[in-house]
């Protein structure tokens, strides 16, 4: 989404697609920002601002958090986690390949102890056996 766009138009798009966040590009798909339903919030909602009248240029979030496809999961999750960032877009080749929210990295986590237990239960149960 442009910045040009407005904030309105931004939370019925974020509704409908029942997310969190629009990422702001450029017109060749280049991140400027990211507009979170914190900012619309903080920033639109709480100052009673007109979100028909106002650009998300004005108020995304401009320091963004970029990660690439090799990055490590648990890499990313404690940068997000150090700098209270629930959205993480991340880009590949200059290109947006998606976003990650840290609701997305704590499944992962817990899918990957899920694993673990799963493993030393049947290893636990596999010694128990011999005995």
């Amino acid at each position: 989404m442009t910045g040009e766009k407005s904030v309105l138009a931004a939370a019925q798009e974020m509704h409908r697609a029942r997310v969190g966040c629009v990422l702001v590009v450029d017109e060749g798909g280049t991140p400027l920002g990211i507009f979170t339903e914190r900012d619309l919030m903080s920033r639109v909602v709480v100052p009673g601002v007109d979100p028909e009248k106002v650009r998300l240029a004005d108020v995304m979030s401009e320091d963004l958090l970029i990660a690439g496809p090799e990055a490590r999961v648990n890499d990313v999750a404690k940068q997000m986690q150090s700098r209270h960032i629930r959205h993480l877009p991340v880009v590949g080749d200059g290109k947006v390949l998606g976003i990650l929210s840290l609701r997305d990295l704590l499944r992962e986590h817990l899918a990957a102890k899920r694993q673990e237990v799963q493993a030393l239960t049947a290893y636990i149960q596999g010694e128990s056996k011999q005995l």
